[in-house]
């Protein structure tokens, strides 16, 4: 089972990436998350001088030294444009699970993500094709410049960009 907050929901740092919409459980106000400001409380902290853990709202949320850190934005009133970043603890933030309504049950990141590296395979494949002398050059620059960063989503791009790729060709 998974480790849990006060409020009884698991513990979010290991799922909360940017993009994300999430509830401020001190408030439960939604924001969305803009980007991972630390790895952990103790490494803000460090950098920042403020002592995140003296805040009641974090406090009692059974924040630690251990959990990671965003940056949000509140985005509970359309009225009004999000103008102040606040940078939380992850045991203050329950992620609200978006990708439910999707049907592969994906995160739209990894929808946007696999779209954006199958264009960008599909390019590299084609100027690869163009290209007599090097085979596969522009693939493997491609490879080099993205490896260990989108694992699965990467090769599931390939894999996608390739069968276009020859479905374009056969099509010709």
């Amino acid at each position: 089972m998974s480790e849990r907050n006060p409020t009884g929901l698991p513990k979010q740092a290991d799922v909360i990436e940017p993009g994300d919409v999430v509830l401020d459980l001190a408030q439960g106000r939604p924001m969305q998350v803009i980007e991972r400001a630390a790895d952990s409380v103790e490494e803000w902290v460090d950098a920042n001088d403020y002592d995140l853990l003296g805040n009641y709202g974090n406090a009692r949320l059974g924040a630690s030294v251990d959990d990671a850190v965003y940056t949000c934005v509140y985005v509970s009133n359309l009225k009004s444009e999000p103008s102040n970043r606040y940078d939380f603890p992850a045991a203050r933030l329950g992620r609200v699970e978006v990708e439910a309504a999707h049907p592969d049950g994906e995160r739209i990141q990894e929808v946007i993500r696999r779209q954006l590296l199958t264009t960008m395979y599909e390019i590299a494949l084609k100027a690869d094709a163009a290209e007599s002398g090097r085979p596969d050059s522009f693939v493997q620059a491609l490879n080099f410049c993205i490896d260990g960063v989108f694992g699965d989503v990467r090769d599931d791009a390939r894999e996608i960009a390739e069968a276009e790729t020859l479905l374009e060709a056969h099509d010709d």
